[in-house]
């Protein structure tokens, strides 16, 4: 167990073992969007997933193959997403399909906090945004709403945060790559419970390879809220939930940007809580695009 504290909250970060500390019970619904297909260029395709009345999007990602992520974040009744083919890695003839996923729940307290819109130039390297919870709040999902841009990570930070960092689309737009993100958080009211955010194993990819990937499971007797993805030098194929308990994320090198010299570490990561999930009838048969 890693503990990060500051700020005057303590965040318990469970490798293995059993949280010991009380949460209040959540129930999940877990739903999954139509699967989109999109055609490889420039032009971006939209995925989403809707809650049912009385619900909202707490967590979701996107399940995509042979694709990179521009775009993926709560809109409050359900979770959306935009993305192109990856053309590097497969050519004109890549799949580039996916799917939105949406983990839902009624009546939890909270707020969302919303980033400013932020440019990154092309020939940097990546660019972050980090957004910090209000007092008596913690951090339980986080996404980002992009424009001609590729996801690198989306993941917990220290105290309270969540982090969002990507590369200008500069593999299909060249120099003039605007590069945008607005950065979203979701936060739940501490009276819910202080979330467990479970981290999996690092793994690098390398570059001339297939994309990689890495689960992680929540510990026993609590499920998937939301999750993540915490990258470096890795562009994000997938961002899902596979299971009422397991999180699941795919990447790729960023190659475009560092050639074969691209570290490429990554891990998925989970945010767990106490509680029951349910699945929406197609979503179980509905992960592999």
């Amino acid at each position: 167990m890693r503990i990060l504290s500051g700020a005057g909250l303590t965040l318990l970060v469970f490798i293995c073992g059993t949280p010991r500390t009380a949460h209040a019970d959540v129930n999940v619904l877990r739903v999954v969007g139509e699967a989109v297909h999109c055609m490889t260029g420039a032009q971006s395709c939209y995925v989403q997933a809707d809650c049912p009345s009385g619900f909202g999007a707490i967590g979701g990602g996107i399940s995509g193959d042979q694709i990179k992520i521009e775009a993926s974040y709560s809109y409050f009744v359900g979770w959306l997403g935009t993305f192109r083919g990856a053309r590097r890695e497969y050519g004109s003839g890549a799949h580039a399909i996916a799917r939105a996923f949406a983990l839902c729940a009624a009546a939890i307290p909270g707020t969302s906090v919303q980033g400013p819109q932020t440019l990154c130039p092309t020939g940097q390297g990546s660019c972050s945004s980090v957004l910090s919870c209000p007092a008596g709040t913690n951090v339980i999902s986080g996404g980002m709403s992009g424009q001609q841009s590729e996801m690198e990570s989306s993941s917990p930070f220290n105290n309270g945060a969540w982090q969002m960092k990507w590369y200008p689309d500069g593999e299909d737009f060249a120099s003039t790559a605007l590069g945008s993100s607005i950065p979203y958080a979701a936060c739940a009211d501490a009276s819910v419970g202080m979330p467990v955010y479970v981290f999996g194993e690092s793994t690098r990819c390398l570059h001339d390879g297939p994309s990689c990937q890495s689960t992680v499971s929540c510990p026993a007797g609590m499920v998937l809220v939301a999750g993540g993805f915490n990258g470096t030098q890795s562009k994000v194929e997938s961002m899902a939930p596979y299971s009422a308990e397991t999180w699941f994320v795919s990447w790729y090198p960023a190659g475009y940007e560092y050639g074969s010299s691209a570290l490429a570490y990554g891990a998925a990561v989970g945010v767990c809580m106490p509680g029951t999930s349910n699945v929406d009838p197609i979503f179980a048969n509905s992960f592999e695009t």
